[in-house]
């Protein structure tokens, strides 16, 4: 992904690098992205804090809670037997891993009230 701010790029082909494609995103592509990229900029680092140390169990149990949409306090809450951060952690790994989803993100804050469906 190439990042613009100059219209004058946007016409030109690009070549790949070491394979990889690239596409150029307008500045206007990406502000209007602007909620969906601050929500992943706040759940990144808790998945990237708390992969491997979550029981492969609890993203299934993530998986199963939500047959239905349920509010991400609900998910919590229903499992919270365990550490709050690994729990939270599994959500947002199962939501990157695009088994459950979460379609407000891409226009909403993250917040309790944000709901999980099924995938």
């Amino acid at each position: 992904m190439l990042l613009l701010d100059r219209g004058d790029l946007e016409r030109r082909e690009l070549e790949p690098i070491d394979g990889v494609a690239l596409r150029v995103v307008a500045p206007a592509e990406l502000a209007a992205a602007g909620t969906w990229i601050a929500n992943w900029k706040r759940m990144l680092p808790v998945i990237n804090a708390t992969r491997g140390l979550f029981p492969r169990g609890l993203t299934e149990a993530v998986i199963n809670f939500v047959d239905k949409p349920a509010a991400l306090s609900q998910v919590e809450h229903a499992l919270s037997a365990g550490d709050p951060s690994l729990i939270r952690g599994a959500i947002f790994e199962v939501l990157r891993a695009g088994r459950l989803r979460a379609p407000a993100l891409h226009t909403q804050s993250l917040s309790l009230s944000t709901l999980l469906e099924p995938s």
